[in-house]
């Protein structure tokens, strides 16, 4: 079922498909401290890290309010989950990175990054969409 000859195919989520109501990529990377949700228990790695955080280009943070170590609530059609704000220009802008994958209990609110992630799978190898994700954040009520 699939071409002989390889061709650029639409995201289904991806920068090209971006809304005014969501108007972020969000890339979920694994953290320098856990492997996906692995080491998420061990209290050593855990203090490594920090807390859980956002990471938002300054351009995008400014017209938002969100200022460095801001809660914010990051959100879609899917779900939501409260981080901290680190403003940096280590991310272009429009696109969040949540470092991952913190237990939901580390969360303010016991809700994780996975609440907003895909359970659609790719059609070459039925793999996850965990990068295709489409999403936008508010500082947090």
């Amino acid at each position: 079922g699939l071409p002989a000859v390889p061709g650029y195919v639409l995201a289904v989520e991806g920068h090209e498909r971006k809304t005014p109501e969501f108007p972020f990529q969000l890339m979920t990377p694994p953290s320098k401290d856990f492997l996906n949700t692995s080491f998420g228990s061990v209290e050593r790695m855990v203090r490594s890290e920090g807390k859980p955080r956002l990471k938002i280009n300054p351009a995008d943070a400014k017209p938002r309010g969100i200022a460095q170590d801001a809660l914010v609530r990051v959100y879609n059609g899917r779900g939501d989950c409260l981080l901290y704000a680190e403003v940096t220009e280590d991310v272009p802008p429009g696109v969040l990175v949540a470092e991952s994958i913190w237990w939901g209990k580390h969360h303010p609110g016991g809700k994780g990054i996975n609440r907003l992630t895909s359970q659609r799978l790719t059609d070459l190898g039925e793999c996850s969409t965990l990068h295709e994700n489409l999403a936008n954040v508010a500082v947090a009520d």
